[in-house]
């Protein structure tokens, strides 16, 4: 049975940023997912970091050649198996609930076809603006 979510993630020289990335992909309460890591030939240790997660629900590839983001996000979404996609960037994080909040949404909302969510922006200090309701 496919998962309820294909979670694509690309990456590119992220390597500062990628492991709370997939962290906040694993710390989610909804658990029907699979995450699908296509790595565009970083020159950073991003790919090693990436190859350290076990997760079943994880796939990790790796371009042969760096091919740009769109070429990396193709990949990604031709290896999808999910009902529904969510994109994380390489530098971004989810909040736990995210996943669990959209399913439920989708679910109460079978007319809508595509479910975006809030933002909070957290700057070098750590400090956290919100954008919209949570």
């Amino acid at each position: 049975m496919n998962p309820t979510f294909s979670i694509i993630m690309t990456s590119y020289n992220y390597a500062p940023y990628i492991a709370a990335a997939i962290e906040s992909v694993l710390c989610q309460t909804f658990e029907d997912w699979e995450m699908v890591i296509i790595d565009d030939c970083s020159h950073d240790c991003s790919w090693e970091i990436i190859e350290k997660y076990r997760d079943p629900r994880i796939s990790v590839h790796r371009q042969l050649v760096n091919q740009g983001a769109c070429a990396a996000y193709n990949r990604g979404f031709s290896l999808a198996q999910g009902e529904n996609i969510a994109c994380l960037d390489s530098d971004d994080v989810f909040m736990p609930c995210k996943l669990a909040r959209q399913a439920e949404f989708l679910v109460d909302h079978p007319e809508v076809d595509i479910c975006g969510t809030f933002v909070t922006e957290i700057d070098r200090g750590g400090l956290a603006k919100s954008q919209g309701n949570p």
